[in-house]
């Protein structure tokens, strides 16, 4: 598994197709961790793998009709998309039973 954070605005598809070039794949092999509607509109038109985790304002309802994850936390989403297999959920809430 390779990782690249950019805490940048994202809010076109196209900043996904960079962090992906600098990985060296294509951004349909890639996961997106978002928590805005306009966010995640430009993951989801990048191909890439979504997850929403809202923050502040709850997704619109043109924005769950993506088919995108939204999750509650980042653990939740990952392990929805099977980026983390249950023995990393069952050691994370074991570390932090407030996540169960």
């Amino acid at each position: 598994m390779r990782c690249c954070c950019w805490n940048v605005p994202s809010t076109d598809a196209s900043l996904y197709h960079r962090a992906a070039d600098s990985l060296g794949v294509e951004a349909h092999l890639c996961c997106a961790f978002e928590d805005s509607d306009p966010g995640t509109r430009a993951a989801v038109a990048s191909g890439a793998r979504v997850v929403q985790v809202p923050d502040l304002v709850q997704p619109s309802d043109a924005v769950r009709a993506l088919g995108h994850v939204i999750a509650p936390d980042v653990l939740s989403g990952a392990l929805r998309i099977g980026l983390l297999d249950r023995t990393v959920e069952e050691r994370a809430r074991a570390l932090r039973p407030s996540l169960g």
